[in-house]
C-alpha cells in the first residue's frame, strides 16, 4: 500500500478548500463543487479520487457482510491511501455539497472512495453513514459505524471523533433492521431450523438469497442429512424437476445424506429412477418408501452400482420390490442392517412352496438385525410363505411383526431367543400339529389378532404366563372366556409392569356380576386401556352401565388414554371420564358434540379423537388394510 504523509498542508490545496467552503456557506453549490475538486487535485499525494473507477459494490457488500476490513485489505495493493486532512476535508465538503443538491448517488460514490482513501479516518465513516441514512439504508449505516469504529480504534484508540461515531451508531440502531439468520451464530441457526420438517426447510430457501446462502453452507450440512419427500398426487408441479432438485438437496448435505423417506414413490421414480437415486446417496443409512395412492413396482438395480450399507430398510404400503432387488439391498447391508420392514413381499415362484416345502428367500445372514416386519398383500398371490428360513438367517431378533406367513410356534422361541416384542396378524397361519410353545417370561410386548393365535402360542388357562408384559393387545370379534382372560391379563397387572392393555372385546358381563370376583383387575402402572364389548351384549342399556364404566376407570389411577371403539357411550359419560383424568379418548363412528370436545380441551387439556389409536401394532401404517378388529 502506498501512503503519502504530509508534514505541511499544501498551500494551494488549502486555498481552494477554504474557497469551496465559503461558496458552500453562501449556497453557491456549483462553484463550491469546482473549488473542492480543484483542492483534491492539488493534493501532493497525486490520488485523483474523481478519476478512480467506481468501487461502490465491493465496499458496500463488505459492509453488509461485516467484512469491510478484509475488502479494504484486498484493495490496498491496487490503491493509494492519503493521510492529508486537507484532502479528507475536501472530499467531505464535496459530499456535503452533493447532499444539499440531492445528488445522493454521487455523494455515495465519493463517500465510499473516501473510506478507501483514508480507512483510519473517522470522518470517512461519519460522512458515509450520513449518506446511507439519507438513502434510507439505516441497517447498512449501522454496520458502517460499527466496523468503522473497530478500524479506527486499531490505530487511534483515543481519537477525539470516536465518541461521535459511537453516538451515531446508537442513534441509527433503533432504525436498523436485521436478518436474524445472518446475524445469529451457526449453532443457534442449526438449533432453530432442526425444528422444521424437510418441506418447511426447503421453503426457507426461497425467502432470500442470504437465507439460501446460510442454510446451504458447509457448516449446516447436517440440516439436509434427513430428507422426506411427500407427493399428494401424480401431477405434482415439481415432479418433472425432481431429479435435479434431489441432486441439489443431496449436494447441500455435502454428499452425506443419511436418511431418506419418499411417500408416493411411484411418482418420484417416474422421473428419478431408483438406480439414479442410489448413485447419489452412497452414505445412506435409512431408506423408507411408501405409495399410499397405488402400487409401485421396484425392479432390481442395473449396472455396477455401489449400494449403501443401510441400517434401516422400510418398504411399506404399495411398494412391491422384486425378490432380486431385496436380495441386492440385503447383500450390501448384511453387516449393518438393524431394522427391516417389507409389507408387500413377493416371491419368484410361489407355486413351488407348500406347507410341506420350506420357503427359501435366498437372503444373506443378517446377524445385526433386531427388528423385522414382514407381510404380503394378499394370500391369493400364492400359498403363504414359511418364516422358518427367515428365522434361521436372523438369530438376534428382538421385535417381530408378521402377517400372511406360515410359522411354527416353537421356532419363535428357539430361533429367536432374544424376542421381546411380538405381533402376529390375523392372516398368519400356524402350521398344524405343532405343539404350543412356551413364550419366555422375558417377553415385554405381545400383540395378537384372532384368538386362534394365542391358543397355539400358550396353553390357557395355565398361569402365570406373562408376568412382565408392558404392552398386551388381543383383537377378535368374540371375547375370551373369563378363565382365559384372567390367565392372560392378571399376572402383568399384579406385577405392576403393564402400561397398555387392549383386549377386545372384554368379557364385559363379568363386571356386572356381583358373584364374579375381579378384585385383581386394577393397577397403578396402566396408562392405556380399551373399553369394548358392552354394546354387543346390550350392556350399554343396563341401569348400572355408567357406574360400571366409571368404576373400571377408578381401578387405574394413572389411566390417561381410553379407546371405546364403536361402543355407544353417552356424551355425559365421556365428560365424566375426562373429569377423572383421562386425557385422550378414541371413539368411532358416532361423533361427540363439538361443545364437548371444546370443553374437554379448554378446561382439562383433553382430546376426543375420531380414529383408532395409532400406537397399536395392528394399526401400522405399512399395512394396506387396517385391522378389521378396530
Amino acid at each position: 500500500m502506498a501512503t503519502v504523509t504530509h508534514h505541511k498542508a499544501d498551500r494551494g490545496s488549502a486555498v481552494f478548500l477554504r474557497k469551496g467552503q465559503e461558496f458552500y456557506a453562501s449556497h453557491q453549490y456549483d462553484r463550491a463543487e469546482k473549488a473542492l475538486l480543484r483542492a483534491m487535485d492539488m493534493c501532493s499525494c497525486g490520488v485523483a479520487v474523481q478519476n478512480q473507477p467506481r468501487i461502490d459494490y465491493e465496499i458496500l457488500k463488505g459492509i453488509e457482510e461485516k467484512k469491510l476490513k478484509d475488502v479494504l485489505s484486498n484493495m490496498s495493493a491496487a490503491s493509494r491511501r492519503c493521510n492529508s486532512l486537507i484532502h479528507v476535508d475536501a472530499i467531505d465538503s464535496l459530499i456535503a455539497t452533493y447532499e444539499m443538491q440531492s445528488r445522493l448517488d454521487e455523494g455515495l460514490e465519493f463517500a465510499l472512495k473516501m473510506v478507501n482513501l483514508s480507512p483510519r479516518e473517522p470522518k470517512s465513516y461519519l460522512r458515509l453513514g450520513k449518506v446511507l441514512r439519507l438513502k434510507n439504508l439505516p441497517t447498512t449505516a449501522y454496520y458502517n459505524y460499527k466496523q468503522g469504529m473497530e478500524l479506527v480504534k486499531r490505530k487511534y484508540p483515543h481519537h477525539a471523533l470516536l465518541p461521535k461515531l459511537q453516538t451515531q451508531k446508537d442513534k441509527v440502531l433503533a432504525l436498523a433492521t436485521f436478518d436474524p439468520i445472518t446475524a445469529f451464530p451457526v449453532e443457534l441457526v442449526r438449533m432453530i431450523f432442526q425444528l422444521l420438517d424437510f418441506k418447511e426447510l426447503c421453503g426457507c430457501l426461497r425467502v432470500s438469497k442470504a437465507w439460501k446462502e446460510v442454510l446451504t453452507a458447509e457448516s449446516l450440512k447436517n440440516l439436509w442429512q434427513v430428507q422426506e419427500y411427500k407427493f399428494t398426487g401424480n401431477s405434482h408441479p415439481g415432479l418433472r424437476r425432481i431429479h435435479s432438485s434431489f441432486k441439489s438437496y443431496v449436494r447441500y448435505a455435502a454428499g452425506a445424506l443419511t436418511e431418506l423417506s419418499i411417500d408416493n414413490c411411484r411418482s418420484f421414480f417416474q422421473f428419478c429412477k431408483l438406480t439414479q437415486l442410489l448413485l447419489l446417496v452412497p452414505h445412506l443409512k435409512v431408506l423408507k418408501l411408501t405409495d399410499l395412492l397405488g402400487f409401485c413396482q421396484l425392479e432390481e438395480v442395473q449396472g455396477q452400482v455401489k449400494l449403501p450399507k443401510l441400517m434401516n430398510l422400510s418398504l411399506g404400503r404399495g411398494v412391491q420390490p422384486t425378490p432380486r432387488l431385496v436380495q441386492q439391498l440385503l447383500n450390501s447391508s448384511c453387516n449393518s442392517l438393524e431394522e427391516l420392514s417389507i409389507f408387500e413381499l413377493q416371491d419368484r415362484e410361489p407355486q413351488r412352496y407348500s406347507m410341506s416345502t420350506r420357503w427359501d428367500p435366498n437372503w444373506p445372514k443378517l446377524a445385526k438385525l433386531k427388528v423385522i416386519r414382514l407381510s404380503r398383500t394378499n394370500i391369493s398371490l400364492g400359498p403363504a410363505l414359511d418364516l422358518g428360513r427367515v428365522m434361521e438367517l436372523t438369530p438376534n431378533i428382538e421385535e417381530a411383526w408378521f402377517d400372511y406367513f406360515h410359522y411354527i410356534h416353537r421356532e419363535l422361541t428357539t430361533r429367536w431367543p432374544k424376542l421381546r416384542s411380538l405381533f402376529v396378524g390375523a392372516s398368519a397361519i400356524p402350521i398344524p400339529y405343532s405343539e404350543p410353545c412356551e413364550i419366555s417370561e422375558e417377553m415385554r410386548e405381545l400383540h395378537l389378532e384372532s384368538k386362534r393365535q394365542i391358543s397355539y402360542l400358550v396353553v390357557l388357562p395355565r398361569s402365570p404366563h406373562f408376568s412382565r408384559l408392558e404392552k398386551l393387545s388381543l383383537l377378535d370379534f368374540e371375547p375370551l372366556t373369563l378363565e382365559d382372560f384372567t390367565a392372560l391379563v392378571r399376572p402383568s397387572l399384579e406385577s405392576g409392569t403393564i402400561q397398555e392393555l387392549d383386549v377386545r372385546p372384554l368379557p364385559a358381563f363379568a363386571f356386572f356380576s356381583s358373584f364374579i370376583p375381579l378384585d385383581w383387575f386394577k393397577s397403578n402402572s396402566l396408562t392405556y386401556l380399551s373399553l369394548t364389548g358392552f354394546t354387543r351384549q346390550n350392556l350399554h342399556e343396563h341401569r348400572r352401565f355408567e357406574e360400571v364404566v366409571l368404576g373400571i376407570i377408578d381401578r387405574f389411577p394413572n389411566l390417561r388414554s381410553v379407546d371405546i371403539g364403536n361402543e355407544v357411550f353417552a356424551d355425559t359419560l365421556l365428560a365424566k371420564m375426562v373429569q377423572k383424568g383421562v386425557k385422550t379418548i378414541y371413539c368411532r363412528p358416532s361423533q361427540p358434540r363439538v361443545d364437548l370436545r371444546c370443553w374437554a380441551s379448554s378446561k382439562f387439556g383433553a382430546e376426543i379423537i375420531m380414529k383408532p389409536p395409532p400406537h397399536l401394532p395392528a394399526m401400522h401404517p405399512g399395512r394396506r388394510r387396517p385391522s378389521c378388529y378396530l
